[in-house]
């Protein structure tokens, strides 16, 4: 993975949990889709939905930490920090198509994120 798209994807994920979705804005596809481990009412599709729902969401929690990993020459990995008393948490793989973000998919777990990173890279 690309290290300068990857601290670019950082800033602008640190600025969306800080409020300001348009660092984000700049980096999504217009295609761009966001799902849940399982379908349904959680996905949403194209720049706009997503940047909607980002700013909801933003506004209804605190700050947090944040940790992105290659996860292929593709791919990141974003995982909350948190400590141990919060158990197991969702993470977001994210892949890329032209240098923007294509796709975030939502596990429930970071172990679940990078099974599928390692699943994609060899399909």
């Amino acid at each position: 993975m690309n290290p300068e798209l990857t601290e670019k994807v950082r800033a602008a994920l640190e600025g969306w949990l800080r409020g300001d979705t348009a660092p984000l804005g700049e980096l999504l596809h217009p295609d761009v889709e966001l799902v849940w481990w399982k379908p349904g009412e959680w996905d949403f599709h194209g720049k706009q939905e997503i940047l909607d729902l980002l700013k909801q969401r933003s506004a209804q929690r605190p700050y947090v930490s944040i940790d992105v990993a290659a996860a292929g020459e593709d791919a990141l990995i974003v995982t909350r920090l948190a400590p141990p008393r919060e158990g197991v948490l969702p993470a977001t793989l994210i892949t890329f198509k032209d240098g923007l973000i294509a796709k975030m998919h939502q596990f429930r777990s970071a172990d679940e994120a990078f099974k599928a990173a390692r699943f994609r890279a060899h399909s």
